[in-house]
């Protein structure tokens, strides 16, 4: 006699394998997440270090040289997916390096660095 009920069988319900499938579906979904965000970070941050690299290479230029050369200069480089500009200025005897460094993407990279250098 069959009243309905399921009976004590081995093994596992059409609807405990659609749950299994759905959780399973979720954790993957949330995984891919996971891994294209870390992969977005790690590409912000290389913009950021190649930013700054570039920074630290021009003020190593400009302490080299900012009483040496008593005039100003402006430059505007884009290479390397990176838009580099910089100035230097002469003012009552001193020197004045702006630079201004961005990279373009979804979220874009931003670095400026302004200093001074008094020249006796």
């Amino acid at each position: 006699m069959h009243d309905g009920a399921m009976s004590n069988r081995p093994g596992v319900s059409l609807v405990e394998v659609l749950v299994a499938m759905v959780l399973l579906a979720v954790g993957i979904a949330g995984t891919m997440s996971a891994l294209a965000a870390a992969a977005q970070l790690r590409e912000q941050a290389r913009m950021r270090e190649e930013l700054a690299s570039e920074g630290l290479e021009r003020l190593a230029w400009f302490e080299a040289r900012a009483c040496a050369q008593l005039d100003t200069a402006a430059h505007v480089v884009t290479s390397r997916a990176v838009t580099i500009d910089w100035q230097v200025r002469d003012s009552l005897g001193l020197r004045q390096l702006a630079f201004d460094a961005v990279s373009p993407g979804r979220v874009p990279q931003r670095f400026s660095l302004r200093t001074t250098w008094r020249c006796t």
